[in-house]
């Protein structure tokens, strides 16, 4: 019955700098909010414990707006401690999305930095937040979050050049050298594959992101049509590529992975008529395990 519910996508790699197996869980696009079936989370948290998990990867929007915490404190508190359970054994990684600072006033998008929900998370001991920091270091990887400015979704249009802009005000992490692994965490995949971005991105190994609620195709549908696509993108483009899975990137003689996440709501609670069809669209997880690569392994 949870399969049906939650469906778990699986992929495997093998990197020279890994000094032991690690399994990374993720989810993107919780879109917390009062309309939101807390029994979602019950099912998530356990079939983040039912198999081995190192770390937890969140790859933004995680509330659908910051209206509800003005008013709802109980509401809240819950999201807290669910994050907080699961951090008790699993150290979580939070990217933010552009729903994170989203308050909707009269039909109207209004940035909200104001709210303190963000601020509570990064206290509980083995979050870690973007807007706290944007690199972390451990025994396993290196990791840099990128978090552009809320223009980019609402004004600019998705424009590439505020993107590059973000990327090269963390060139220093971009470009630091380590023999660890890279992951990259951002939002969005829009605009990951463009050549200049690329440029940037290269030293990375892997690039995890959210955003395109699976193209909005019912049942997964959009699987099975070329290039991963769905029905309709965030930046309102139809029958959009690459918007769940897998894609692979080659530059400069390097292999890098780009990995989107299907999500978690597909459709949220600012969509008012269409949110009552959630139930055809399920819920997604990645599921990572990264291991060692053979002495005697062969490109």
């Amino acid at each position: 019955m949870l399969d049906k519910i939650l469906s778990i996508n699986k992929y495997t790699f093998n990197f020279n700098t890994m000094n032991k197996k690690i399994n990374i869980k993720v989810i993107s696009d919780l879109h917390l909010c009062e309309s939101f079936n807390n029994k979602k989370l019950d099912i998530i948290k356990e079939r983040i414990f039912s198999s081995q998990t190192d770390y937890l990867f969140v790859c933004g929007d995680i509330i659908d707006s910051t209206n509800f915490l003005y008013k709802n404190d109980k509401l809240k508190e819950t999201y807290i401690n669910w994050f907080k359970d699961i951090a008790k054994s699993i150290p979580i990684y939070i990217v933010l999305g552009n729903h994170d600072h989203l308050y909707i006033k009269n039909k109207k998008h209004i940035v909200d930095y104001k709210n303190n929900f963000f601020d509570d998370l990064e206290n509980i001991s083995n979050v870690y937040i973007s807007c706290k920091n944007k690199y972390y270091e451990n025994d396993d990887f290196s990791l840099l979050m990128i978090e552009p400015d809320l223009k980019y979704y609402y004004v600019d249009g998705y424009k590439k050049e505020l993107l590059i802009k973000e990327l090269n005000k963390n060139k220093e992490y971009l470009n630091k050298k380590n023999d660890k692994l890279k992951i990259l965490l951002i939002h969005s995949p829009i605009n990951m594959l463009n050549k200049k971005v690329l440029s940037l991105t290269k030293k990375y190994d892997i690039i995890l992101s959210g955003h395109m609620h699976g193209g909005i195709f019912p049942f997964n549908l959009g699987r099975v049509l070329p290039g991963n696509r769905g029905l309709i993108s965030p930046d309102k483009k139809l029958f959009p590529k690459n918007v769940r899975g897998l894609v692979k990137i080659s530059i400069d003689n390097k292999d890098q992975y780009l990995i989107v996440s299907g999500g978690i709501t597909k459709l949220q609670e600012c969509n008012k008529f269409f949110k009552n069809f959630n139930f055809l669209f399920p819920m997604e997880m990645e599921s990572i395990e990264i291991d060692k690569q053979d002495d005697d392994y062969e490109l």
